[in-house]
């Protein structure tokens, strides 16, 4: 088990992903599923977009 925010970690090293956003699973599935899910959360997170349910502070 690894614990990353590094997207270069995840996609080199894992086989399945966890992606937990305010102390709940939001997303689980395959390194391969990482660019083609509906998931709005998981797909801000891994575009790196400013822009979504994900709010940036600041």
């Amino acid at each position: 088990m690894i614990i990353t925010h590094q997207d270069s970690t995840i996609r080199r090293t894992a086989d399945r992903i966890l992606f937990l956003y305010q102390g709940k699973a939001q997303w689980e599935g395959t390194v391969a599923e990482i660019d083609s899910t509906a998931n709005e959360v998981a797909r801000q997170f891994f575009s790196g977009s400013i822009e979504g349910p994900i709010q940036v502070v600041g």
